[in-house]
């Protein structure tokens, strides 16, 4: 399968807390990469692909959570 991403790729592992606003619920993972378009997401329970989300990442040495 030929990868077509425009942006690369970053490995990244911070936790983070998110809020699925449809279905008023918060859950909380971590993420594995990174990107300018988009952000790999392990979830504590199954999410359906393209289920908008609103996050609080936390960065180390940034003190507040960066939102998304």
């Amino acid at each position: 399968m030929e990868d077509r991403r425009i942006f690369d790729r970053f490995r990244a592992d911070l936790p983070l807390k998110y809020l699925n606003p449809r279905e008023n619920h918060e859950g909380q993972g971590y993420t594995f990469d990174l990107n300018a378009k988009g952000i790999g997401l392990v979830a504590g329970e199954d999410l359906p692909a393209h289920t908008p989300l609103e996050m609080w990442l936390a960065v180390p040495d940034k003190g507040e959570p960066l939102y998304t």
